[in-house]
């Protein structure tokens, strides 16, 4: 890692997680809702909410509360019922990370049993072929006006808080998919995934960005251009990879052990460690370069960055030099 002391404390909480044990949890009698919440009676399951941040316990229930209002129809379901998400689980992020994993953990419980997942979840693209590997037999997609009352919900827990990883179980979802849908080329290849056509979160000297990535040998990909088993490949193949923060690098799940990943990040974001610990999971060297923005007005989660290309040019160069 090309750490610089000044700026440890961006990492410091990232450093070091308790992770605990993923369980199997059979929920009898319970409704789901159309946003991704489980209720028994008038309380909240707690396991359909993303864990380690996001909204509160407050804003959760108006929302949820809105989003009862809105159920016109009831339907029963007395089959066992397979639920692997929380109600932030429809992002590509939090899909590959944090639902994907609870479904590993239970993959020997799929065959014959259906997924449950709300409607808009259809609109996943990679949804059929992320789940392949697994086994899974069918799923069964929620109106998004309707209510389900499960009388057996197979759930299993989180393996850990978003942006946190089981680092076992991580790098036994990495081979799964490998395995599936990658050869055993040798991986040398140099990616720079751009975000050029993501609604945000750009760079705003894209041109000058790729220019330099291309000195350093390094092929300019647009993930949302190829399906998720040619992701799975071009990854796979990658020793070395660059993007600025964003759903893209996500895919460095699918790099081999002793890959190195540079990341272009938001200046003073202690926050946003997902890719730093997704990367000392997966045994990958992490390598950041911290960019400005131009829109000091605009959301800083929203924000495009604009990257040093001097510092680029240094950081490409130590990314490369072994």
């Amino acid at each position: 890692m090309n750490l610089h002391p000044g700026d440890l404390p961006l990492f410091q909480a990232a450093l070091e997680l308790v992770v605990p044990a993923t369980k199997l949890q059979v929920l009898k009698d319970v409704t789901v809702y159309p946003d991704g919440t489980i209720w028994r009676g008038r309380r909240i399951v707690r396991e359909s909410l993303v864990t380690g941040r996001g909204p509160t316990k407050w804003k959760v229930l108006i929302e949820v509360g809105t989003t009862q209002l809105r159920v016109r129809t009831y339907r029963d379901v007395h089959e066992d019922t397979v639920w692997f998400i929380d109600n932030w689980s429809d992002g590509y992020f939090h899909w590959i990370t944090d639902a994907l994993p609870r479904l590993f953990t239970v993959r020997d419980l799929v065959a014959g049993r259906p997924l449950l997942l709300p409607s808009r979840y259809q609109n996943l693209k990679c949804l059929v072929p992320s789940v392949k590997p697994f086994g899974v037999d069918a799923i069964r997609f929620q109106k998004p006006d309707e209510g389900i009352r499960c009388a057996r919900l197979l759930m299993p827990t989180h393996t850990a808080p978003t942006g946190n990883y089981n680092e076992g179980l991580i790098n036994e979802l990495r081979d799964t998919f490998t395995t599936f849908y990658a050869s055993d080329a040798v991986a040398d290849d140099r990616v720079y995934i751009s975000r050029r056509k993501a609604p945000r979160r750009r760079l705003a000297n894209e041109e000058d960005v790729a220019c330099v990535m291309r000195e350093y040998g390094f092929r300019v990909v647009y993930l949302e251009e190829h399906p998720f088993e040619d992701q799975v490949a071009i990854l796979s193949k990658a020793r070395y990879v660059a993007s600025n923060h964003g759903a893209g690098l996500t895919n460095m799940l699918f790099m081999r052990p002793g890959g190195r990943v540079l990341e272009l990040r938001r200046e003073g974001d202690a926050h946003n460690n997902c890719f730093f610990t997704l990367a000392s999971a997966l045994k990958l060297d992490y390598f950041y370069q911290l960019c400005g923005s131009g829109r000091p007005r605009v959301n800083p989660r929203s924000r495009d960055l604009v990257a040093n290309i001097e510092t680029l040019r240094d950081n490409l160069a130590a990314l490369v030099a072994s």
